[in-house]
């Protein structure tokens, strides 16, 4: 007995009789597949290692001229919310192209 079979004999709808799922005419049938969203073009990641001590080691893009902890701490001061720590000493700066434009322009 496949699991089809199995599901409607216990009456647990399977992904082609869910509830709500409709073609454009109206028709139940499978529900659609998932679409990927396209990604912001505008938008920029700043990968940032930092050691145990909670030094910034390594950030990227690092501007030409910049030092690291530096500019680690002007967008930690500029962009709060903006840092997403990871796991294993690592984390991300999520901002517009033009906040990282911004914050270039600023640093002294």
């Amino acid at each position: 007995m496949s699991t089809s079979e199995t599901l409607r004999d216990t009456g647990s709808a399977t992904l082609e009789e869910a509830p709500g799922a409709t073609d454009e005419a109206g028709k139940s049938g499978p529900a659609a597949p998932f679409q990927q969203p396209a990604p912001i073009s505008n938008s920029l990641t700043v990968n940032v290692r930092v050691d145990p001590r909670g030094l910034a080691r390594a950030i990227d893009p690092l501007p030409d001229g910049f030092e690291v902890q530096a500019w680690f701490d002007h967008l930690c001061r500029r962009y709060p919310t903006a840092f997403h720590p990871l796991s294993g000493g690592r984390g991300c700066f999520y901002l517009s192209l033009d906040e990282f434009d911004a914050a270039r322009a600023t640093y002294a």
